[in-house]
């Protein structure tokens, strides 16, 4: 246990008969579990001052008493040398009366506001950590749950705040004597380590494999490892939930889990031991080098090095794949276990569509069918995560995919205080809560039309509210009255009492990258996305916006409406996406033509449809265009993950970027068409290469035509650019590329992802600008 107020000799006081300086200090940001107040301790000891500081809700608070010059010596260091996790987003200090004090204390949690969280984010083995594993005199030699302050879970542990043992599903280990030494000493790398644990006193391994064995300890680990060695698949409780691994070079196995998991073409995740080994396989730039190695160690999209060794069922039909390193000690340990493991398949452990498993009892049930033995271990995991997903666009930026594990719940600053709370999209759900300054989304919450993945989104969302112990002032909710995370938000607002404001879908991407940047000035926004609700009962997906302020907005130009036969059907299949794309020019044969007589009666039933008007909603869609016009390259089969056809599309491209023939009119807002364009593409139709590259050009050049537009007409200077489509590397660095080159100020998503991962934050931030 802590000692509440405990002093530490030996760090001195100011000078005999002179009265000092005293200073509070509160500091906001990610300061706890992250080595910060062993840090404040190492800085006050080597000043002399006295004083103490303690976590608070809202970060941490200090007071400091000595000599001004050292204080101020000592407040610039805070600022400029912090521990690597840490991250201070204000720091306030006010003068108070001095005390005498001469000794520096580390005082137990205090209280404060709520308004600013300080929850750290999970953190990737540390080098030191690694070294002590490895080293067979530590005492935690190959022991899978060692940490510090520098690493380890946090936020997948924390069960309330502030970050405290406690508050931890640690709590369940009571600390040996000697892990109490290093969790009470300054001078020791564990000072404070909240996590801190060893074999004597700390978490333990169990296996759960075929016909009933069991194994413990580093029995466990050998039994998980042989199982991969001979191709069988283990289910393995790691940081934030179960994985589902397997060896990645055996295609037998990865051929197994792909029918056990229903998941027939959507690329898989490997595990590799380090940089190296991940080279080995893919091509990795000093950017996503250091992205693999940070403390985040994300899934970072890698091209392909040719040959592959893996198997090519690890990314069917792709020219990347994605890969991290093993970002834990018990991760470590499988490629350290005597088998010579290049890579793993390292997969979310679920079924298809469903939640990651987060308790031994969830796994055993659901994935029974799955895996052929069970990696478990008895520390609990209390907040579920998937592993984050990232790449690196072309000026070497990172370009969040998906904001997991690592990043979760970093806050990212906004402009506006007051308590907010978003409830986000339909699909890749995530929600927001902004307080104080900072807006704090959720993990990712999946689809919430699986029943799973609905009710991580309540427990998810109870949690968040619970943590920051404040009602919301403002709900805000997508624009479509029958989402589930609309409903919820009703629901929330009339609980709370409180205003709920209503998002149209487009205009929060665009909001979540002016939320980023906090930009509330004139701005065109480009939202090229899948799908969503418009303001006037259409399908949207491919919009351009302006707005004076970052909360309201005005509909700039669209892409030209064309019909989705089918409905949501048609989401899946390519085949008609161009036939609705087609139909309105009397092309329609180009699809038949395309297709075997099998599909005939569906075509044909498709066309009536358009005919009759029913069920085929007009949409100005980016993301069905894609789907249509990799159906005229040569993707005719039906799309079993999102985004598979569009991915497909821009792999092929060639080297031919002259964009295609289009027009915008004269109306506000101005339609996009593209009638001169598709017949264009059917002449290319027999180069799917050139196709494939002409039709990126065409899209990033409408970008560039109708900010011209917005430049002449409005006085536009800057563009932000947000929707799922732009997770196309080809199209972000294109269009990116086109506006720059004609003078605009480009900005983008860099800290949550473009897809409808960061809708939430858009919204949060549009209904805080309007007010309720």
């Amino acid at each position: 246990m802590r000692e509440k107020g405990r002093r530490h000799p030996g760090t001195g006081g100011v000078a005999e008969g002179k009265a000092g300086k005293r200073l509070r200090v509160t500091v906001s940001g990610v300061v706890q579990g992250v080595g910060f107040r062993p840090f404040v301790f190492r800085c006050a000891a080597r000043r002399s001052l006295g004083g103490w500081v303690r976590n608070t809700l809202s970060g941490a608070e200090m007071e400091i008493e000595g000599d001004e010059a050292a204080i101020e010596d000592f407040l610039a260091e805070l600022r400029a040398s912090l521990p690597p996790l840490a991250r201070i987003e204000e720091m306030r200090a006010v003068e108070v009366p001095p005390l005498g004090e001469t000794e520096f204390a580390i005082r137990g949690s205090g209280g404060g506001s709520t308004h600013l969280l300080s929850i750290p984010p999970d953190s990737a083995v540390c080098p030191d950590c690694l070294r002590e594993m490895n080293d067979p005199a530590d005492r935690r030699h190959r022991y899978p749950f060692l940490n510090c302050t520098q690493c380890g879970p946090r936020f997948s542990i924390l069960t309330a705040l502030p970050y405290d043992r406690r508050n931890t599903t640690m709590a369940a280990f009571s600390m040996c004597p000697d892990c109490a030494r290093e969790y009470e000493d300054p001078a020791d790398r564990r000072f404070h380590a909240e996590p801190v644990a060893c074999p004597r006193c700390g978490p333990a391994l169990r296996w759960m494999g075929p016909g009933g064995a069991r194994a413990e300890g580093e029995e466990a680990l050998a039994r998980a490892a042989s199982l991969l060695a001979a191709g069988g698949i283990v289910a393995v409780k790691g940081l934030g939930g179960f994985q589902l691994a397997c060896d990645a070079c055996d295609d037998e196995a990865v051929a197994r889990l792909r029918e056990r998991k229903r998941r027939p073409h959507k690329p898989f995740a490997v595990m590799s031991a380090g940089v190296r080994e991940i080279a080995r396989y893919a091509l990795v730039s000093p950017e996503e080098a250091e992205l693999l190695a940070s403390p985040a160690a994300p899934i970072v999209l890698l091209e392909k090095r040719a040959p592959f060794p893996l198997s090519r069922l690890v990314a069917p039909a792709l020219p990347r794949c994605g890969a991290m390193v093993a970002y834990t000690p018990l991760h470590r340990l499988l490629f350290d276990s005597g088998h010579s493991f290049t890579a793993l398949v390292m997969t979310s452990g679920n079924a298809r569509d469903e939640p990651i498993c987060r308790t031994d009892a969830e796994a055993l049930e659901r994935l029974g069918g799955i895996a052929d033995g069970f990696l478990l271990h008895d520390r609990e995991i209390h907040n579920r995560l998937d592993d984050s997903v990232v790449f690196v666009a072309a000026d070497g930026s990172p370009v969040p995919v998906r904001r997991a594990r690592g990043y979760v719940p970093a806050p990212v600053a906004v402009d506006f205080s007051g308590c907010v709370f978003a409830a986000g999209a339909h699909l890749k759900n995530t929600v927001c809560l902004a307080a104080g300054g900072s807006a704090f989304l959720s993990q990712y919450h999946g689809d919430l039309e699986e029943e799973g993945n609905w009710r991580f989104f309540r427990e998810s969302c109870s949690r968040l509210l619970e943590l920051v112990r404040e009602r919301p002032r403002l709900v805000a909710c997508d624009l479509h009255p029958d989402y589930l995370s609309t409903r919820y938000a009703e629901e929330l607002a009339e609980r709370c009492g409180c205003p709920l404001v209503r998002v149209q879908h487009h205009e929060a991407h665009v909001a979540s990258v002016l939320a980023e940047h906090r930009f509330r000035g004139k701005a065109l926004g480009a939202a090229f996305d899948g799908t969503g609700l418009g303001s006037d009962g259409a399908i949207w997906g491919g919009e351009f916006f302006v707005t004076e302020d970052g909360a309201s907005f005005r509909r700039f130009a669209h892409l030209a409406l064309f019909p989705l036969p089918g409905g949501d059907k048609a989401a899946r299949s390519p085949a008609l996406c161009a036939l609705g794309l087609l139909y309105p020019f009397g092309l329609e044969g180009e699809v038949y033509r395309r297709l075997p007589a099998a599909r005939r009666e569906e075509l044909l039933a498709a066309e009536g449809m358009m005919r009759s008007r029913l069920n085929s909603p007009p949409t100005s869609s980016v993301g069905r265009l894609f789907d249509a016009v990799a159906f005229l390259a040569g993707f005719s089969e039906d799309i079993t993950f999102e985004a598979q056809a569009a991915m497909w599309l821009e792999s092929l491209c060639g080297d031919d970027f002259r964009p295609y023939t289009f027009q915008l009119t004269d109306e506000r807002p101005a339609w996009i068409e593209l009638n001169h364009a598709v017949r264009e593409m059917l002449d290319d139709a027999d180069d799917p290469p050139r196709l494939a590259s002409r039709f990126h050009a065409t899209l990033a050049a409408v970008a560039a035509a109708v900010a011209e537009r917005a430049r002449a007409a409005e006085g536009v200077e800057h563009v932000a650019l947000s929707g799922g489509v732009f997770q196309n590397r080809v199209l972000l660095d294109l269009t990116a590329r086109m506006l720059e080159e004609k003078g605009f100020h480009v900005m983008r998503n860099r800290l949550v992802p473009c897809n409808d991962g960061g809708v939430s934050l858009g919204q949060a931030w549009i209904a805080a600008g309007r007010g309720g």
